[in-house]
């Protein structure tokens, strides 16, 4: 009778890992399933704000260009003004 027992206990413990096992592998796929979910909201994410952050980009150069060409214009106005008032000719 014993072995009986002995029995019924190695099939209990057995149902009882196999269930944890199953278990572990429920949560292990739920959470890929959720790592999926949060990469493909990420991935569209990035696909909307890129354009946003590329003529936020541009727009910054734009400026930067405006400030060169303004510093360079007044550079050469100064320039033709001090040749002209001192009598010299510019090439």
């Amino acid at each position: 009778m014993a072995m009986f027992h002995a029995g019924v206990s190695g099939q209990q413990e057995m149902s009882d890992q196999q269930r944890a096992e199953a278990e572990a592998a429920g949560v292990a796929a739920q959470q890929q399933a959720e790592n999926l979910e949060h990469a493909q909201l990420r991935a569209q994410l990035e696909e909307a704000t890129l354009p946003l952050m590329l003529d936020a980009m541009w727009a910054a150069n734009v400026l930067d260009i405006e400030n060169t060409l303004r510093h360079v214009c007044k550079k050469v106005r100064h320039n033709r003004l001090y040749v002209s008032c001192w009598g010299m000719q510019m090439d």
